[in-house]
């Protein structure tokens, strides 16, 4: 891999003849054409104006008035990716205590061999985050000493404490990063690291053979869930859903075994191999959308090589089920957005590194038994 000097601030490789860049003052990561690469290379390494200009005149053959055109082009699309998004910053005058507040229940949870316990403030607290940990329920033990987490919402805003110290509060609707934050801080501890170990963590459903593994992603309603649990029943494991962390020290796929979301379209599909799951309780998700949660298949503590990216969308219309090569750049487009990835120049050549090497797929299907034999071969071919 290329890499620029670190006092630039940039960390990129070249894949199918275009620039992925990871831009360390805000942490983003962008593609972009070799040309207008070379420009912003030179305004980070603060190259005067005047040198810069008579380069993309020479370089280029243009005249000197269109070559200050292009610069500032450039200038103003660096200035935009390097914008740091507005933090939630907002006066906390009241912040919950813990002390005066009544619990609506208290949930504890076995991960491995590790334990927890969740208090909730409400009905309302409990459905953002008991649904999908319920498998997970244990019976409490007084010899144990749990790790402790409390969830209390006041004010429009949904605070989060850790053993009763209060990591941090978001505004009502904020929910996904309430989510990730809460969700990476049991990661840490049913996995004995930090938040600075993980390359990171991918919108995605983890599968595996015993042996590797592969990230299944799609939008919303490609039938990405659905997939997780048919393959569950064909001795294939899915053992992270939606929330996936990868280790930079080895980048294999840690567990996190939640519940995967079904969505009642997919319900006739998988009763006949999951017979409880029509009974199950279902959630609200928002006014057109409700799901049921199917327990994962693997819930010891295990790691596999992630071996590739593979995109899934269900579509009943077609007579072929297809598995092809994706293209690179689109794969990263849809990759980075959806995925938290650790702020750090290490941690963004591992990144690139490990995407450039890292096979990514496209899977169309409507027939389930083709799909799942499809998949089968892509392990055995892993």
């Amino acid at each position: 891999m290329k890499t620029t000097p670190k006092n630039t601030e940039l960390i990129f490789t070249e894949i199918d003849n275009q620039i992925l860049v990871w831009f360390q003052n805000s942490n983003r990561y962008v593609i972009l054409e070799k040309n207008v690469f070379k420009v912003i290379h030179k305004i980070k390494k603060q190259i005067s104006k005047e040198a810069i200009i008579l380069w993309i005149s020479e370089t280029f053959t243009v005249e000197k008035l269109d070559a200050k055109e292009i610069l500032k082009h450039c200038t103003d699309l660096l200035q935009e990716i390097e914008r740091k998004e507005a933090s939630d910053i907002e006066k906390k005058e009241i912040i919950p205590s813990l002390e005066s507040q009544t619990f609506y229940s208290e949930k504890q949870y076995k991960i491995n061999d590790n334990f927890f316990k969740i208090q909730y403030d409400s009905e309302k607290s409990e459905n953002l985050i008991h649904s999908k940990l319920e498998h997970l329920n244990t019976e409490k033990n007084k010899k144990i000493d749990y790790h402790h987490f409390q969830i209390i919402q006041h004010q429009n805003r949904v605070y989060l404490f850790e053993n009763k110290h209060l990591i941090d509060s978001w505004k009502n609707g904020d929910y996904h990063y309430f989510h990730g934050k809460l969700s990476m801080l049991i990661i840490n501890q049913i996995h004995h690291k930090k938040e600075s170990d993980w390359l990171g963590i991918f919108h995605a459903s983890a599968i595996s053979d015993g042996e590797n593994s592969m990230l299944f992603m799609g939008d919303s309603g490609n039938g990405k869930s659905t997939l997780s649990a048919l393959l569950m029943t064909e001795k294939l494991y899915s053992f992270a859903d939606d929330f996936v962390p990868i280790l930079r020290e080895n980048l294999h796929v840690y567990n996190f075994p939640v519940g995967i979301s079904i969505k009642e379209k997919s319900i006739p599909v998988l009763e006949n191999f999951f017979p409880k799951l029509a009974t199950k309780k279902a959630f609200y998700i928002n006014s057109k959308k409700t799901v049921r949660y199917q327990e994962p298949s693997i819930l010891t503590s295990k790691n596999y090589p992630c071996k590739a990216f593979v995109f899934v969308k269900y579509d009943a219309n077609i007579e072929e089920n297809t598995l092809e090569e994706m293209s690179k750049i689109e794969a990263f487009q849809k990759i980075v957005p959806e995925s938290w990835l650790y702020d750090s120049e290490e941690n963004a050549e591992v990144f690139l590194d490990f995407f450039k090497n890292t096979p990514c797929y496209n899977l169309v299907y409507s027939d389930n038994s083709k799909m799942i034999s499809i998949v089968k071969n892509l392990f055995q071919n892993a």
